[in-house]
């Protein structure tokens, strides 16, 4: 139980004094960001684009559904970038 707490409050002290981890928060978000919209997002856009190609190929009654879908999240992940510095824009 001690060594749990113990290794928890080095994980707060690290948490709330960004010295001691050589990052802001406001670093660690954009790094975030930009990894989520920048990779994993139109990676995931592609895969579903493939899996409802395929449904669509193979016949599948409900293909037509996937196809819609997948290009709607096609143009929302890979237009997130922009959408996101629309908003900022407006904020600030």
């Amino acid at each position: 139980m001690k060594v749990f707490l113990s290794f928890f409050l080095i994980f707060i002290v690290l948490l709330i004094i960004p010295e001691f981890s050589y990052a802001s928060v406001e670093s660690s978000m954009l790094a975030l960001q930009q990894k989520l919209l920048g990779t994993i997002l139109p990676l995931l856009s592609v895969l579903a684009l493939l899996f409802s190609g395929l449904a669509y190929l193979t016949g599948s009654p409900n293909a037509r559904s996937y196809l819609g879908a997948a290009i709607t999240g096609a143009v929302l992940s890979f237009g997130a970038e922009s959408i996101v510095t629309l908003i900022r824009s407006i904020v600030h």
